[in-house]
């Protein structure tokens, strides 16, 4: 059993936060359809990550956050970056 099937979103989105180490993050959010059963090429979506990851060493984003859908079904839904603009390490978000 995941911890994920415990709690709620909130209760497991705070969980997550609290247990961060690193400001910086990847949060791959559960969709109803897989990248298969839309006829999406999976490994595309790890080029898009490393595409989105790459701007950020570069200083040019943040973050990032996508959502893909085809014909209407959503495949993906994947945030990466810093949590917060703030450089305080010590920064929580409010509960």
């Amino acid at each position: 059993m995941c911890i994920r099937d415990s709690l709620s979103t909130v209760d497991f989105l705070q969980y997550v936060l609290k247990s961060m180490k690193e400001v910086e993050t990847v949060i791959s959010y559960e969709t109803p359809y897989l990248p298969a059963d839309v006829d999406y090429n999976e490994d595309r979506l790890r080029v898009l990550d490393k595409h989105f990851q790459k701007m950020m060493d570069k200083g040019e984003l943040l973050s990032a956050n996508y959502c893909l859908s085809r014909g209407g079904k959503i495949f993906a839904n994947t945030a990466l970056g810093k949590l917060s603009y703030r450089e305080d390490a010590n920064w929580r978000p409010l509960s």
